[in-house]
């Protein structure tokens, strides 16, 4: 039996936190979900995390900050949720390494395939 992969929710707002992690836990994954940029320091450092979407709660800057140091090759994947009047950050986030860049409001599904 594979692995389930793991997939942290990093300062991504409740109502949409929750309805995604039940998304993503029926379809097998385990989710782990931090509210505040030091959680997420902290368990983004204990490796083993596949996938780490980044909230729009958290400011761009911090998010990008947060791509440069965990991730990169061996990291995890990195989705962030932006604003959509957002382009530079959008740009900048993917010039880093970011997976994808999704746009607020988020549709839940779109952002699980």
């Amino acid at each position: 039996m594979a692995a389930r992969s793991i997939i942290a929710l990093v300062c991504v707002a409740e109502v949409v936190a929750t309805d995604l992690a039940d998304h993503l836990e029926r379809r097998g994954h385990d989710v782990r979900a931090v509210r505040q940029p030091w959680e997420a320091e902290s368990l983004l450092s204990g490796n083993g995390i596949d996938v780490v979407v980044v909230g729009d709660s958290l400011s761009q800057a911090e998010g990008r900050d947060l791509l440069r140091r965990h991730g990169g090759e061996g990291g995890p994947d990195f989705i962030l949720i932006c604003q959509p009047a957002d382009l530079l950050d959008k740009v900048l986030a993917l010039e880093l390494g970011a997976a994808d860049v999704v746009e607020s409001p988020l549709n839940v599904r779109e952002l699980a395939a």
